[in-house]
């Protein structure tokens, strides 16, 4: 934990060291230009010969949010890392804007950039318990503001949620591991309060490596790294539905290629090449844009509706992780539409226009996502 060894861990102010790095750092990298600079301190010692003297900058407005540390309740690790929520509480009202202001000045990002958005660090488990102990930590220390809300010492609610089944033992497909309630729970917690903050999903992922009980499987003609490419886009559409606003996907590289240790090979690209992961979530980028998710017609197979206000697309899959397909039969309301086919060997997705029986278009689906526009 960011507190020196013996201090009291419920105190916010154990864990101003933390706090005034918090500063300097988002004094340097925030959108504040107005910092006031006899707060900050750089090493302007060389490094080496010729080297770049290091000095003094603010407001260089290239970080627009910064997360406070990881996984607090890695209960894994021992009693010499975990904290409690209240403690991670403290910890994160001396990051957030010391203390309210009362550790002093130098202190908080919020005291240098009130603009950057402070996000709560991932937690392990997608705990709502955990959570609400946190926000009532801030009732009862950092109470409410004038408008009526609750003083977060946080701006993001955020978690890691790694597709398992209930024991924790294989990876299961997105909609089979418990990942929706989870993410229900979550955002009803964030909607419970004025002025709901977002809720962040900063890890999530597959290994393709088959030695890894986080792996995604071959499946049928489908090698590994298909199934990992579908199983990320699908985690992606799943959280779109859920109100999730942001999802982090462990990792662009792998860890450790060929290793089969857990979270080794979750790289959704390899050298300068993309694996097909990375392409699925180009193309369906690329598709869908600014869409936003507005209702689901089946849920075998899946199909959900998305519009940007004008336009309307829908995404069609199998929830299944057994080869299926079923046939369908969408309404478009239009004599034709296109029928988009992720390419795993391209960022370019492939694209058909298909004629319609009285606005009917008969699909087969499958368990990678198809998209279609009228």
């Amino acid at each position: 934990m960011p507190a020196p060894y013996g201090s009291n861990l419920n105190a916010p102010s154990s864990y101003i060291d933390q706090a005034k790095v918090a500063f300097q750092f988002a004094a340097r990298y925030g959108s504040n230009t107005t910092v006031n600079k006899a707060l900050l301190s750089v090493n302007s010692t060389p490094r080496w010969t010729g080297d770049a003297i290091n000095v003094i900058k603010v407001g260089l407005n290239t970080v627009k949010y910064i997360e406070c540390d990881n996984e607090r309740d890695k209960w894994w690790k021992g009693p010499a890392t975990i904290q409690t929520a209240q403690q991670y509480a403290a910890n994160m009202s001396a990051f957030y804007d010391g203390d309210m202001g009362k550790l002093g000045k130098g202190i908080g990002v919020k005291a240098a950039d009130p603009n950057m958005i402070v996000v709560m660090g991932g937690l392990a488990k997608g705990d709502t318990t955990w959570v609400r102990d946190m926000i009532n930590w801030c009732i009862t220390h950092r109470g409410y503001k004038a408008d009526g809300s609750i003083n977060l010492c946080f701006d993001v609610i955020n978690y890691h949620y790694y597709n398992f089944n209930a024991a924790g033992t294989a990876s299961k497909a997105p909609e089979q591991s418990g990942a929706d309630t989870t993410a229900d729970a979550m955002v009803r917690v964030a909607k419970s309060l004025k002025n709901p903050p977002e809720v962040w999903i900063t890890e999530s992922g597959y290994d393709i490596n088959p030695g890894s009980p986080l792996h995604a499987p071959a499946i049928g003609s489908k090698s590994a790294e298909d199934v990992q490419a579908d199983w990320i886009l699908r985690t992606a559409l799943l959280y779109m539905k859920h109100g999730i606003t942001r999802l982090f996907f462990y990792q662009l590289f792998d860890d450790t290629p060929g290793d089969p240790q857990q979270f080794a090979t979750c790289g959704l690209a390899q050298g300068l090449s993309r694996r097909p992961a990375a392409d699925y979530v180009v193309e369906a980028k690329n598709l869908l844009g600014d869409y936003v998710y507005q209702k689901s017609l089946s849920s075998s197979p899946r199909v959900d509706v998305y519009s940007n206000g004008v336009k309307t697309i829908y995404a069609l899959y199998m929830t299944t992780a057994q080869g299926l397909t079923a046939p369908y039969s969408l309404n478009v309301g239009s004599t034709s539409a296109t029928v988009y086919t992720l390419n795993p060997a391209s960022p370019t997705i492939t694209s058909t226009v298909k004629k319609t029986a009285a606005g009917i278009l008969k699909v087969t689906v499958g368990e990678t996502p198809m998209f279609v526009s009228n």
